[in-house]
């Protein structure tokens, strides 16, 4: 059974995602990937399922790490970030908060010319929170704080700290702010994040497949210096035809989603009643019997 965390997750991006005033033709979908030296691996995103992921790079060589964003018309020029990775474990050490955070405000966010719908996974390089809620391991009066300052003002010293975490349970999910998210609605923009396990609803995956085939296809040096040439023609060539041919496969991955999340609502509801309505019936029936006993 999914987990009911991932169901709202979705439920919060596509009832977000396919609000009236969303134009798919303008969102921007961004997302980091890799391409190794001896870059042969086996699979690639070429359908909606897990085994049409990516295998994580294998064999000696050195790496690049990519980092862009693109809609239906094609890459956004000017944010391309491509540099050789210096460690040899899984890319997402280097790609930092930091650097994710200096990459979205002065190269991406400078060249979007109007406000836009910007969509990324919730990888922890996007998600560095603002006034970060207490935990169990905070001081009482710390946990006190934080409710005071956040609309609890019944907060107080004589609650023991159980009681008081329990309260930011409740307060938690409403507060919690992303950094990312707070400086792009400063220029005007809107930040929607992708439910976990769900790479198929960005289109830019599907962007990655295309160039990583082409280098794949292409590399027989199996030098860094020649993977790079490889990967800057391969993007070069995808065309603004082919973002809009992905984009609007995704809207329909989209859209069958949320149709299928609400079949799937409808159902659960009819089992619901159905097993109630049977409950009421035994329950009459059981006291239709006792009745006729006495």
């Amino acid at each position: 059974m999914e987990r009911h965390d991932i169901v709202k997750w979705r439920w919060r991006f596509l009832s977000a995602i396919l609000q009236r005033d969303v134009n798919f033709k303008e969102v921007v979908w961004l997302d980091e990937t890799w391409v190794n030296a001896g870059h042969s691996v086996s699979k690639t995103w070429t359908d909606d399922s897990v085994q049409g992921s990516m295998k994580g790079p294998t064999g000696k060589g050195g790496r690049l790490i990519i980092l862009y964003a693109g809609s239906s018309e094609g890459f956004i020029p000017g944010v391309a970030d491509i540099f050789r990775s210096k460690k040899t474990g899984d890319y997402h050490e280097e790609m930092n908060s930091d650097h994710f955070k200096e990459w979205f405000e002065f190269k991406l966010l400078q060249n979007l010319k109007k406000p836009t719908v910007i969509v990324m996974d919730n990888g922890s390089y996007h998600s560095k929170i603002l006034d970060r809620a207490p935990t169990a391991n905070s001081k009482k009066a710390e946990i006190i704080s934080w409710l005071v300052n956040h609309g609890v003002p019944s907060a107080n010293d004589t609650m023991r700290k159980v009681e008081l975490m329990e309260l930011v349970k409740l307060k938690k999910p409403s507060c919690t702010r992303y950094e990312i998210d707070t400086i792009a609605e400063h220029h005007g923009h809107r930040v929607i994040r992708l439910p976990p396990y769900h790479c198929h609803f960005n289109p830019i995956e599907l962007i990655w497949a295309n160039v990583k085939g082409q280098v794949r296809r292409q590399n027989t040096s199996f030098t860094l210096g020649e993977v790079e040439r490889l990967t800057h023609k391969a993007i070069h060539n995808v065309s603004a035809a082919e973002w809009d041919k992905v984009v609007e496969h995704t809207k329909k991955v989209i859209q069958e989603a949320w149709k299928i999340d609400g079949l799937v609502e409808t159902a659960l509801d009819e089992i619901v009643i159905s097993t109630e309505n049977s409950d009421s019936s035994s329950e009459e029936s059981s006291s239709s019997e006792n009745e006729d006993g006495w």
